[in-house]
């Protein structure tokens, strides 16, 4: 780890949301689909946090973060295209190049390797080995209906009752009609974020 960068686990909340907003340029104190995941992660419930989509890595430094912080299970990282293209951040000085590099750094920055796990693999092949108790489920895979539809379905089974499942891209129409059909009929407390970026909903399991 840079040797700048403190130990997260070790700070207080004001200094933690210095370095979280310095390492990964989340403000912990503004409500954003960041925040709202590192709030969820932090809530207490057996199991651990599964996002479908990794990306860079934010998220699930969040939510790992958040879980260490409470004592609790880390995260799993499902994608398949984990590290593959370049990433470009026009508005941050120092992050930009290779997907897997960034994310990566991210990890390692926040001093969270031992919390994340990353797996290599499409989301509807994954699941058919996938059996951990999930209580954060975070659904930002493809964004096509199949996908959508099948990974709430697959791995929404896995969220403990009192989980909470969060699906990012609202605004997809593929997205939009699976949250239709497989979240609103079975989950409650649905809370809609339709006009913000990216959009999102959050519900919990019965």
């Amino acid at each position: 780890m840079n040797n700048h960068v403190p130990d997260l686990l070790s700070l207080s909340e004001n200094e933690k949301e210095y370095w979280v907003h310095k390492i990964l340029d989340v403000d912990l104190r503004i409500k954003t689909h960041y925040s709202e995941l590192y709030r969820l992660a932090r809530i207490s419930q057996p199991g651990y946090c599964l996002e479908i989509g990794t990306d860079t890595g934010i998220s699930a430094c969040l939510m790992a973060l958040a879980s260490a912080q409470t004592h609790q299970p880390g995260v799993y990282s499902i994608d398949s295209d984990i590290g593959e293209g370049m990433i470009r951040y026009p508005h941050r000085k120092n992050q930009g190049g290779n997907r897997w590099h960034v994310l990566g750094t991210n990890i390692l920055l926040c001093g969270l390797q031992e919390q994340i796990v990353l797996i290599v693999d499409d989301s509807l092949r994954a699941y058919r080995w996938f059996s951990v108790p999930i209580r954060l489920l975070l659904i930002d895979g493809n964004h096509d209906y199949q996908h959508a539809s099948q990974d709430i379905a697959n791995y929404g089974k896995w969220l403990v009752s009192g989980g909470y499942i969060v699906c990012h891209d609202y605004n997809e129409d593929g997205v939009a009609r699976a949250v239709q059909e497989q979240i609103v009929p079975y989950y409650s407390d649905i809370i809609y974020h339709k006009d913000c970026h990216p959009s999102y909903i959050v519900a919990r399991k019965p």
